[in-house]
């Protein structure tokens, strides 16, 4: 997908599966799926912050997830109902590890 400009207006679940990219490879076809409802990342590496908007989306899930400590997710979903997050690292302690969390309701 890397140079490719998708647009996929009917896609509405999203899976990557050991996707190990250092670019923003999910960040494009995540704004080009306008009725996406569900992304899902199993076992992903991203080394940059990941940008997912839809006023569609209800469930995010990142499971087993590499990433390098500055590393970030910002989600602009109105409607998003669901959001589970696991790291393939162990976490000491959340409030040492955690810098940024907000939450925005309407």
């Amino acid at each position: 997908m890397q140079g490719i400009k998708t647009r996929l207006p009917h896609l509405e679940e999203l899976v990557l599966h050991s996707v190990k990219k250092s670019d923003n490879i999910l960040n494009e076809p995540m704004l080009s799926c306008p009725i996406l409802r569900r992304v899902e990342l199993i076992e992903c590496f991203y080394s940059k912050d990941l940008l997912i908007c839809g006023s569609k989306l209800k469930t995010f899930e990142a499971l087993a997830m590499l990433h390098n400590e500055s590393f970030s997710i910002s989600i602009l979903a109105l409607n998003l109902v669901s959001f589970s997050y696991t790291s393939m690292f162990t976490m000491a302690s959340p409030d040492k590890q955690l810098s940024a969390l907000q939450v925005h309701g309407a």
